[in-house]
C-alpha cells in the first residue's frame, strides 16, 4: 500500500522503473511456450497468525507455494513468482525449483504485483498470462489443464478473447472465507462473459443507499484470483488501473480492475465457474485455521482418489 494523495496515478505512472529481479533474467520461452504462470507470493498474510509466513506454511507436507509451484510444472508453463515479505525465506523454500523471482519491495496491492511480471517475461512476450495464488495449494495439474483447454477453445473461437477468469460458488463452499472474495458480475447480454469483479471492500465502503450494495453483497458467484489473460491486454489494462482507498491515508491497487478496463477495450471476459466437486482446489487460506482446514479437505479428497 502506499500513502494516499489528492491525485489518484494510473499504475503505469506509478510503476517508474523495473524492479529487483533476483538472478537478473529474463525467462527464455520456447516458440511452443507460449504461456507464463505468475505466483503471487508476496504479502505478509495479517489475519495469518503463525511464526511461519503463510506461503511458506507447511501443508501436508509441504511449503504452500510449491503445491502451486509444483503443479506449474507438471503442466510444463515457465514461472515467475514475485516475493515480497520474508522472500528470501520464500526463496530458499524454492531453491530446487526453475523459477525466477520477482521481488515486489511495495506492496502496492495485487495489479501491481501481477504489472511486475512483465520485467521477467521475453522481449514483446505476445502469449497467455497465468495468474495464481501461493495460498491456494488445491491447485493441480488437472484443474490448470481444464482452465488452459478452455482458453484455447476461447481464443480459438473469439478473435476479441482477452481473459478467462475461474470462480466459484459460495454456497457451495465449505470455506467461511468466501464470504471475503469477490463478486462476480455477469454481462446480462452475454452471460458466458463478466463485466467486472468487484472486491469486498469496495462493496462494503458503499454507502447504505447504493441499490448496488445489497445486490453486491448477496452475490453467490465469487471470483477465486485465477484467471489467465493475453498478455500485451492485461499488462495495457493494468497499467490503467486507478488506487483505491483502503483506510483513511491508504491506497492500493487491485488486479481485479482488470476487467472494466479490458471490456472497455472492447475484449471479452469470459469466467468458468468450477463443478461443485473441484471447488475446494480454487479456495485459498487466509487464516490459519482456514489452512488446517485446507489441508483435512485435500487428504480427504486425495485418499478417495478424486
Amino acid at each position: 500500500m502506499y500513502e494516499a494523495s489528492p491525485k489518484r496515478l494510473p499504475l503505469s505512472e506509478v510503476v517508474k522503473q523495473a524492479p529487483q529481479q533476483l538472478g537478473h533474467k529474463r525467462l527464455v520461452c520456447k516458440p511452443q511456450e507460449q504461456q507464463v504462470a505468475v505466483v503471487l507470493a508476496a504479502g505478509s498474510g495479517t489475519r495469518f497468525h503463525s511464526e511461519t509466513p503463510k506461503v511458506i506454511y507447511p501443508l501436508d507436507g509441504k511449503p504452500l507455494v510449491r503445491h502451486v509451484v509444483e503443479a506449474v510444472e507438471q503442466v510444463d508453463v515457465p514461472t515467475v513468482v514475485i516475493i515480497g515479505h520474508e522472500g528470501s525465506r520464500v526463496m530458499k523454500a524454492l531453491a530446487d525449483k526453475n523459477v525466477i523471482f520477482i521481488e515486489q519491495t511495495e506492496r502496492l496491492g495485487t495489479a501491481h504485483a501481477v504489472y511486475l511480471a512483465q520485467y521477467a517475461l521475453p522481449e514483446q512476450f505476445d502469449g497467455d498470462i497465468i495468474v495464481l495464488y501461493a495460498d491456494v495449494p488445491g491447485v493441480d495439474k488437472d484443474l490448470l489443464q481444464a482452465v488452459l483447454e478452455r482458453k484455447q477453445n476461447h481464443r480459438r473461437a473469439d478473435p476479441t478473447f482477452g481473459a478467462l477468469v475461474v470462480t466459484g460458488s459460495r454456497s457451495l463452499s465449505l470455506m467461511s472465507a468466501s464470504g471475503n472474495y469477490g463478486r462476480i458480475v455477469r454481462d446480462e447480454q452475454d452471460p458466458l462473459c463478466i463485466r467486472e469483479i468487484v472486491e469486498k471492500k469496495q462493496i462494503d465502503s458503499m454507502p447504505e443507499t447504493n441499490p448496488r450494495k445489497r445486490m453486491l453483497a448477496d452475490c453467490d458467484e465469487f471470483n477465486s484470483g485465477i484467471f489467465v489473460a493475453r498478455a500485451p491486454a492485461l499488462f495495457r489494462a493494468l497499467g490503467s488501473v486507478l488506487p483505491h482507498r483502503v483506510g483513511q491515508h491508504r491506497c492500493e491497487y487491485y488486479a481485479t480492475d482488470f476487467v472494466e478496463h479490458m471490456v472497455a477495450y472492447g475484449l471479452h471476459v469470459y469466467a468458468w465457474q468450477v463443478p461443485a466437486a473441484l471447488q475446494f482446489k480454487i479456495e485459498g487460506a487466509n487464516t490459519l485455521e482456514e489452512a488446517q482446514e485446507l489441508e483435512r479437505r485435500l487428504r480427504t479428497q486425495s485418499s478417495s482418489g478424486r
